[in-house]
């Protein structure tokens, strides 16, 4: 499907000028029939119950990661865990994260690397589960999934 993008502007009056010599630089506008579709949404409360409807499924996916935090914390090699909302981080050393994940990506469970782009304490190395977006049951199955691989005995290596 194509996107619609409309939008308004709350400027100062002595900005009129400029905005409107730069909308028409911008060539056509929102065509009127997507704008009163648009503002009979808003005024139906279309916007607030979609918004609802995405906190509250962001909210059981995170509940959860909560449910789970207790086991996450307890796995082997896992030195940290954070949950931001949308983002599950599990510290670990740098071998053993690169086990678990490639555990995870054989399963269909795409992880990031910690050291690839946290933004946090440089030099920590782990794990990255964006949940953000994502359903509650699909959560819990990838939190399990992450739990039984990082769980899973290591392998047996030769001296």
């Amino acid at each position: 499907g194509r996107d619609v993008g409309t939008g308004y502007l709350v400027a100062p009056q002595s900005w009129q000028d400029e905005l409107l010599e730069a909308r028409s630089a911008l060539g056509g506008g929102v065509a009127p029939i997507v704008q009163r579709a648009l503002a009979r949404y808003l005024q139906a409360g279309g916007l607030r119950r979609r918004l609802a409807r995405a906190r509250r499924r962001a909210d059981a996916a995170q509940a959860e990661v909560s449910q789970r935090i207790d086991t996450l914390r307890a796995l082997p090699h896992v030195t940290g865990v954070t949950d931001t909302g949308h983002l599950l981080v599990l510290e670990m050393p740098v071998g053993a994260a690169a086990r678990v994940r490639e555990d995870c990506r054989r399963r269909g469970l795409i992880l990031a690397d910690l050291a690839d782009g946290w933004a946090g304490n440089p030099g920590l190395t782990g794990l990255l589960l964006n949940y953000g977006g994502h359903e509650p049951a699909a959560v819990r199955r990838a939190v399990d999934l992450l739990i039984e691989a990082a769980g899973a005995p290591q392998p047996a290596t030769s001296g």
